[in-house]
């Protein structure tokens, strides 16, 4: 009786082997075309015209197998897999560089980025801030400027004749 441990190990085995199977029969594939691609040279062609029939059925019997392989949904995991755990090993490198800089009391990336988006709140705070201030500025002087009485200069009243004020006095 088998084990869940021991069946877990037989289905990776049985994956393994598969995958190995089916790497195999690529590569048995690959060399069949190649072998083939070495005799597709017309019999009576020249040498340099031989050389790039050859050339010719090898670059395009490469280009397939390689596009068969590439299009498998066996390489589109393992690529997918891959560049999952490139994506956390390099999460992880960043945490414990980060650690690292703490440790002897230094400054990480991180840091400055947290720094620069504290700095670019507080600017949109104060901008904002002082656009509220201009804004009440302008209503209050306009409310000023409405609101004011024009103050006679002492300038522009028009003159008493001497006259008139000699009447008044002796009225």
């Amino acid at each position: 009786m088998m084990t869940e441990h021991e069946d877990t190990n037989q289905d990776g085995a049985d994956s393994f082997s598969q995958n190995a199977q089916m790497f195999a029969k690529f590569w048995t594939d690959f060399a069949t075309k190649m072998a083939a691609a070495g005799f597709a040279a017309a019999p009576g062609s020249t040498p340099p015209d031989a050389t790039r029939q050859v050339r010719a059925a090898i670059f395009k019997a490469m280009g397939e197998a390689c596009d068969e392989f590439m299009r498998s949904v066996q390489f589109q995991e393992m690529m997918k897999q891959s560049l999952a755990n490139a994506v956390q090993f390099r999460k992880q490198l960043n945490e414990w560089l980060g650690q690292m800089h703490h440790e002897f009391q230094g400054t990480t990336r991180q840091d400055v980025d947290q720094m620069m988006q504290v700095m670019e709140h507080l600017e949109r705070r104060m901008a904002d801030g002082f656009d509220r201030l201009s804004a009440r500025l302008d209503g209050l002087e306009k409310r000023q400027s409405r609101s004011a009485r024009p103050v006679p200069s002492p300038h522009n009243e028009p003159r008493r004749s001497r006259g008139k004020a000699r009447q008044r006095s002796k009225s």
